[in-house]
């Protein structure tokens, strides 16, 4: 679900992925992105397609770190 949100409103997933700062420059960066679109077409297009695997990249990362810790914390439980 939180890639299908970064597919279409990126920053928000970025904020929902733990990342506060980084979704501020996504929005801006998101905000640059619709002028792109609406006066330069392609311009427009790459950085919606950055900002997009941008979010992906965060969101899989941080499910990366949660399953880690779920893992680290089974360990430390077992001993």
């Amino acid at each position: 679900m939180l890639y299908l949100i970064a597919f279409f409103l990126p920053p928000l997933a970025v904020l929902f992925a733990g990342k506060p700062f980084q979704s501020i420059v996504s929005f801006v960066l998101w905000v640059f992105a619709w002028v792109g679109l609406i006066f330069f077409v392609v311009p427009g297009v790459i950085l919606w397609l950055l900002l997009v695997v941008h979010a992906f990249k965060l969101i899989s990362d941080n499910k990366a770190d949660r399953r880690a810790r779920e893992i680290a914390d089974a360990v430390r439980h077992a001993r």
